[in-house]
């Protein structure tokens, strides 16, 4: 077992590397120079001002020697300085946006998690049904719809129409904080964000769940005598969340 994990660590590493080296490559055969986000067209700097800065940044050197440069930094939380606020460093601005990030993220995730199992139960517990078909028919939809198209329709339908949740930001500008206008702004975002993973653990959970019905355990349940509601829950939903705690695993990294 400690093998198996080390050797798939030292893959994870080896493709974080190389996924880098393949970033850093694409971005110095972009067209222009990096030198140019530095540069303010109102105030042109001399040659020898360019030259002074490209040392200073190191783009004079071999880009080897970049690119070492960059993984050193970057390994040691040095990520540079934002181009559009001057001065103003990458990591700090990354750990100032990450709260309200992962509140946003991780309330998407257990909404779509408790939406997408309940509906893949019913939907399996209802196979062919009329409520089982619409429920196919949504998630096909929450599926192929693409997030940022939802996204622009729920804002429009919701913010800009009915007028029922803010349109942006954590908190109302100006107002004392509080819980409840922290939930107004998060509910509507949380829930669109929500609908494509929903989606998804529904389809797997209805799968899974169906196959699992099938099984020779569970019809021995119902032989002797075990109501329909724990058979469901007790015996069979517990082993078709197998497959969907792993899709979960994995949506987490998307996400």
């Amino acid at each position: 077992m400690l093998s198996f994990i080390a050797r798939r660590s030292a893959i994870g590493l080896l493709m974080l590397v190389a996924l880098s080296v393949l970033i850093f490559i694409l971005l110095r055969l972009a067209p222009g120079d990096p030198i140019d986000a530095y540069i303010n067209p109102s105030s042109p700097m001399s040659a020898s001002d360019l030259e002074v800065l490209r040392d200073r940044l190191g783009l004079d050197q071999p880009l080897p020697v970049q690119y070492l440069a960059w993984l050193r930094a970057a390994l040691g939380g040095d990520f540079g300085y934002s181009i559009q606020r001057s001065g103003v460093g990458v990591l700090p601005l990354v750990m100032e946006r990450i709260g309200p990030t992962a509140l946003l993220m991780g309330t998407g995730l257990a909404i779509a998690i408790v939406l997408g199992i309940s509906a893949g139960i019913f939907s399996a517990v209802r196979r062919n049904t009329l409520p089982d078909i619409a429920l196919s028919v949504v998630s096909f939809v929450g599926i192929s719809s693409p997030a940022f198209l939802t996204a622009l329709l729920g804002l429009y339908f919701f913010s800009v129409l009915l007028r029922w949740a803010p349109s942006g930001g954590m908190q109302t500008a100006g107002a004392p904080f509080s819980v409840a206008d922290v939930l107004a702004h998060l509910v509507l975002p949380a829930c669109l964000l929500s609908i494509g993973h929903a989606a998804l653990i529904m389809r797997y959970m209805r799968a899974s769940l169906l196959e699992v019905l099938n099984q020779d355990y569970v019809r021995t349940a119902r032989a002797k005598g075990v109501r329909e509601f724990w058979v469901i829950i007790k015996h069979a939903t517990r082993n078709a969340l197998l497959p969907v705690i792993t899709l979960i695993g994995s949506t987490v990294g998307i996400a």
